[in-house]
């Protein structure tokens, strides 16, 4: 994946966000590089020394390349959830999504109030 344009990019939202904070969602069907983008993002913000709240939404990920703040697979475990619902793969994701709904006002509460060291 050729992600050389996306410094450029970040810069400039990163310019035209300076009163307020961006979000970036990344959504997408699996192994379509969610992960791999998330991960070179985070390299990326922490080489310009810019912080950010890094959520984890994918209960089935075995390993992020990056330390989420906030990361489904603390609160969901996606293997207990095939198991016990007798699931499979995709239907545990959506079971597991709508378990960790139950802790949503949570985490945004968290978000909205979020450390000091976050920009």
């Amino acid at each position: 994946m050729d992600f050389s344009a996306m410094p450029k990019k970040i810069n400039k939202v990163l310019a035209e966000s300076r009163s307020t904070k961006p979000i970036i969602i990344v959504l997408g069907m699996a192994g379509s590089g969610k992960t791999t983008f998330v991960k070179v993002l985070c390299k990326y913000l922490q080489s310009i020394k810019k912080k950010a709240i890094m959520i984890n939404l994918d209960p089935a990920v075995i390993e992020t390349g990056y330390t989420p703040d906030f990361d489904i697979r603390e609160s969901v475990k996606y293997k207990d959830v095939m198991r016990d619902y007798k699931l499979g793969p995709n239907g545990a994701i959506m079971t597991s999504l709508n378990i960790y709904c139950t802790h949503l006002s949570s985490l945004i509460d968290k978000i909205k109030n979020p450390a000091s060291d976050h920009e």
